[in-house]
């Protein structure tokens, strides 16, 4: 098949696709395809210069894809109410159903090819690696172990963040807020949704600050993710370092 009949075949997939309260027309879903498998920066820039699919080679990769498309997602319009953890989770499954395979399959293989650790369980006496189906918390704990491998020498991410947060407007109260948050997310098994919500797994730290800005009460939302331990209960000590 060629590109462009690929895409618009993506484009009938991912229409067809229960996101979360997500209703888009045709055109919306090419521009999503085009987001997910392209670096093109639209539909019409793609079908001027079509090229095959680019499917993410790395764990980067995947997440910038995510990311990229929960921007998109944003750009059309057509989830204005919904969170950003909730648009990011919304591009895993447009991803997934172009790929006709289970939500973080790719993800997970990424994980593998990239050697990082996993679980290992015991069926009747027979050990086993750990899959995805076994459940997202292990998925979390991979992406974790990920993580951290994959931080700026002795610098913690959230340390750079708060220090960008700081070159950018944002003041010394909104920049502690924010490093709390990428902080505990990751360190607390926080859901997956809500380390895209609170960007540790966006790799442009300015353009993630920069659509912070641009979102009214977010430190209301961050405050009350950081008081109730990502939605777990109500905290009243502090255990911030």
């Amino acid at each position: 098949m060629d590109p462009i009949s690929l895409l618009k075949s993506y484009a009938r997939k991912i229409r067809a696709t229960p996101a979360e309260n997500i209703k888009l027309t045709h055109g919306q879903a090419l521009e999503i395809a085009v987001s997910l498998v392209s670096r093109s920066n639209s539909w019409n820039e793609f079908a001027a210069n079509p090229h095959e699919p680019v499917h993410p080679a790395t764990v980067s990769d995947y997440l910038a894809c995510i990311v990229r498309t929960q921007r998109r997602i944003t750009a059309l319009n057509v989830a204005p109410f919904l969170s950003r953890g909730v648009r990011s989770y919304a591009a895993v499954q447009f991803y997934a159903v172009i790929t006709d395979s289970p939500p973080f399959t790719q993800l997970w293989d990424l994980l593998d090819a990239e050697g990082v650790i996993t679980s290992w369980f015991v069926d009747v006496g027979t050990s086993r690696k750990a899959q995805l189906s076994d459940g997202e918390t292990l998925l979390s704990f991979r992406l974790g172990s990920w993580y951290f491998a994959h931080r700026d020498g002795d610098r913690w991410p959230w340390d750079t963040t708060q220090k960008l947060a700081l070159t950018m407007g944002f003041s010394e109260d909104e920049a502690s807020t924010i490093r709390q948050l990428q902080r505990e997310a990751p360190n607390h098994s926080w859901d997956l949704e809500l380390w895209f919500e609170v960007g540790v797994l966006d790799p442009d730290q300015r353009l993630f600050l920069e659509d912070l800005k641009n979102s009214p009460g977010w430190q209301a939302t961050f405050d009350d993710l950081y008081d109730t331990d990502g939605g777990r209960g109500s905290y009243s000590q502090d255990f911030t370092s």
